[in-house]
């Protein structure tokens, strides 16, 4: 299946779970609650994001973290550290590199992303991608869709630059030093 009509199939899906006559205000509606605006909204838009780019981010991080090695969490814990102290000291910085990667993967898909703001923001949340999309379809003017489009490509890469040198190469910090 492309990945528009994932898209799309699961941003429709939030339609009917958060739409006005959808199912969490059908909950409150029988709970005798007032019904909420949930959709066409930010919040709307980061909701689907988010179901949307968790399997990215966990097919990223996966592979680092089941390469930690159990022997070294069984070690923290026969000196006595507790899980969470392991998990902080030990896990997280030996799965840096993963959680990195996915940092970089969802960003920039999640930069170039028109079809959830449209659809779960209604046109009120637009995004630069959204912008372009308009510009060249919409308004069919190329000139200002490629040089939005380069700004995008501008903005993202200034800030991808800058988290590589805020966590440096492989996720360590070897950038700063």
């Amino acid at each position: 299946m492309p990945r528009e009509l994932n898209l799309d199939l699961g941003a429709y899906g939030w339609l009917i779970i958060l739409g006005q006559e959808g199912m969490v205000n059908a909950v409150l509606g029988w709970l005798g609650l007032e019904k909420l605006r949930l959709l066409y909204n930010f919040p709307a838009v980061v909701v689907g994001l988010v179901q949307y780019m968790l399997p990215f981010a966990v097919l990223v991080m996966a592979p680092a973290i089941v390469a930690i090695d159990e022997d070294v969490e069984r070690a923290s814990e026969g000196l006595g550290a507790t899980w969470p102290r392991t998990f902080w000291h030990i896990v997280l910085p030996l799965a840096r590199p993963g959680l990195v990667a996915a940092a970089i993967v969802v960003f920039t898909i999640t930069l170039t992303d028109f079809a959830m703001p449209a659809i779960m923001g209604g046109g009120t949340a637009d995004f630069m991608a959204n912008v372009i999309y308009a510009a060249f379809f919409n308004m069919a003017d190329s000139g200002l869709g490629s040089a939005l489009s380069v700004l995008l490509v501008l903005i993202g890469s200034t800030i991808f630059a800058l988290f590589l040198l805020l966590v440096g190469v492989n996720g360590t910090r070897r950038a700063l030093r």
